[in-house]
């Protein structure tokens, strides 16, 4: 094979390989998860491939960056040492052609993949998916390389090697991709879950001027006659506690009517559970978190320095969620 030949049929190879990799990489990301489950839970082979990158993408997008600079590197070095032997006389027709080709690679190789693949992402990337495989075959010495020198960076710069190729902003930008296949209220669904670590307590807590609350010196039959007025089975308990008024707990209205116990003269600070207290700044989705591991459906929200503010309920968190649900 003659040296013209071979340079041909490495940049032929170059462009096949940044075509694939750019292609995979769009369309990967615009396919729908549930369709490619589905298809690699029935045996699909193809869809076996892609299901394992949507689920570790790492690796993927390891390749994707790797293949294309390898690609990129190869071709533009192959005809920039062309070029320069070639038109040695004149430089002004080198560097021309050179970024004319360019174009043409990014062109071919790049815009042209990424659109065909977003068309027709199922499509072309269960027909690409054993090529990409075989690809990553080739890629993994220097994927080997790169896993090195991010574990070698992560450790000087104290950086968790999980978060180098994603973070929040990076799979919140991959939901937004997938979100296009789903309903509108689906999608808001989707966008409020991803809020929970942005939105703070503070902005979901109700006042306690107006919350129903009661004294932990009143007694039982009066707690159960002001549960009963206002159709609440849950009442925060005012107390003392060091010297200043408190929520000292919970006092559970169904717990008390159905225990069976006569609690005459018993006062409500004896019956007051104990309740989360959450900070005002804390995410949502950490109270929620924890108000789901002890059981709570309501927690104490508490300012800077302690003092409680109001409270904020699993009904409020789940309504920011799901929406408001009425029953007509």
């Amino acid at each position: 094979m003659s040296e013209t030949a071979l340079k041909v049929a490495c940049i032929v190879i170059c462009f096949a390989v940044s075509f694939l990799c750019s292609g995979m990489e769009a369309g990967l990301f615009s396919l729908s998860r549930f369709r490619i489950k589905s298809l690699a839970t029935r045996g699909h082979a193809r869809a076996k491939i892609l299901a394992e990158y949507l689920e570790a993408p790492e690796r993927f997008l390891m390749s994707v960056m790797i293949g294309n600079t390898i690609a990129g590197f190869t071709a533009f070095g192959i005809v920039a040492a062309t070029l320069y032997k070639r038109f040695s006389h004149s430089g002004i027709v080198a560097v021309a052609l050179f970024f004319g080709f360019v174009f043409l690679f990014y062109t071919v190789s790049d815009l042209l993949p990424k659109m065909m693949y977003r068309a027709q992402p199922e499509r072309l990337c269960l027909v690409s998916a054993r090529a990409f495989r075989i690809l990553q075959v080739f890629l993994r010495p220097f994927e080997w390389i790169v896993e090195r020198v991010v574990t070698i960076l992560s450790a000087i710069l104290r950086i968790p090697p999980k978060r180098i190729f994603l973070g929040r902003n990076e799979i919140r930008f991959m939901m937004e991709e997938w979100l296009k296949n789903m309903s509108t209220d689906e999608q808001t669904m989707v966008r409020r879950v991803l809020d929970l670590q942005v939105l703070r307590v503070k902005h979901l807590t109700k006042p306690f001027s107006e919350v129903v609350t009661v004294d932990a010196s009143t007694l039982v039959e009066d707690v159960l006659t002001v549960a009963q007025t206002f159709n609440f089975t849950r009442l925060p308990v005012w107390g003392m506690k060091d010297g200043r008024k408190h929520i000292i707990g919970i006092i559970d209205v169904d717990e008390v009517v159905f225990s069976g116990v006569q609690f005459t003269g018993t006062v409500a600070g004896e019956l007051a559970k104990p309740v989360t207290s959450v900070d005002e700044d804390l995410p949502v989705g950490v109270a929620l978190s924890r108000m789901r591991r002890v059981g709570d459906r309501i927690a104490i929200v508490t300012q800077k320095d302690g003092r409680p503010m109001g409270i904020v309920t699993l009904t409020d968190i789940i309504q920011t969620i799901f929406g408001r649900v009425e029953f007509v």
